[in-house]
């Protein structure tokens, strides 16, 4: 998961853009720069 992740930081910074990214993963959260909590389609946190 480590490689999927550094693909997507390279190509977000490559062209100066932000990615959204959807994942039940903590570990895999854990490594962005924020964390954006939804429950049942409402932000919690």
């Amino acid at each position: 998961m480590a490689i999927v992740f550094d693909i997507f930081r390279r190509i977000a910074d490559q062209h100066k853009r932000s990615l959204l990214i959807v994942t039940h993963d903590p570990d895999f959260a854990k490594r962005t720069d924020r964390i954006i909590e939804m429950d049942d389609g409402r932000v919690v946190g």
